[in-house]
């Protein structure tokens, strides 16, 4: 597991072409135990370090091509959405990360992960303006979706600790194809917690690569409001 001890930063200033590379040992020194939320996203982090992915850093200011086009989202800036300034706007999703990573890399085969901050126009009991989302996905030639769903409930009942109730459905994503939703029974209701597919062939061929992959979401948030037995998602803050 040595190989898989570190974290790619990517600076964007200067269109992703330095690369910094940080040992895993910062984590001591940013994340503080007291705080059980950031300690939390440590252990995810963890997770997936320990699963032999690799972590891409990315910023949360994003430009309208690599929050929308370039994931095959067919629209503009959509202000109704999320926030923005003059020339950019927040990010709604760390999906952006795939075409900062395509455009820069052509691996073949890699397992990469990124979790921050997003933002969206959002405010009741299960959702917030802002939250953070974790993003994978999965350069490989032959991928098995069912084994990717395993995974997922492995780590989801890591993290639970006990049985869950869950049930997946078929979406539509623009990013992906064969996509799946996986909803966990919760409070009486069902709460989205994950979604997941083939990435479209589209984000490659926008980036003249010919490869194939599978890419997916975990709504951090969410799923520290089940494991904490939390009502209200703004309760993770308080």
């Amino acid at each position: 597991m040595k190989n898989f001890n570190y974290i790619i930063k990517i600076n964007f200033l200067k269109n992703c072409k330095k690369i910094k590379i940080y040992k895993k040992s910062f984590f001591n020194f940013f994340f503080k135990k007291k705080n059980f939320f950031l300690n939390f996203i440590l252990n995810i982090k963890k997770y997936f370090l320990n699963n032999k992915f690799v972590q891409l850093l990315s910023k949360e200011l994003e430009i309208n091509n690599f929050n929308y086009y370039y994931l095959n989202i067919k629209k503009k800036y959509n202000y109704n959405e999320t926030f923005y300034t003059k020339k950019n706007i927040l990010r709604t999703h760390t999906s952006s990360i795939q075409n900062r990573f395509f455009k820069n890399f052509k691996s073949k085969k890699i397992k990469i992960f990124n979790i921050g901050k997003v933002y969206r126009k959002d405010n009741d009991k299960t959702h917030l303006p802002i939250f953070f989302q974790l993003d994978f996905f999965i350069i490989k030639k032959n991928i098995i979706i069912k084994k990717i769903l395993y995974f997922l409930l492995k780590f989801i009942s890591f993290f639970i600790k006990k049985k869950f109730i869950f049930k997946i459905r078929k979406v539509h994503f623009p990013f992906t194809i064969i996509s799946i939703e996986l909803d966990i029974y919760y409070n009486k209701n069902w709460l989205e917690l994950l979604g997941f597919g083939l990435i479209n062939n589209n984000i490659f061929i926008n980036n003249k690569i010919y490869i194939k992959g599978i890419a997916g979401g975990v709504g951090v948030d969410r799923l520290f409001m089940i494991c904490y037995k939390l009502k209200y998602i703004k309760e993770v803050y308080d």
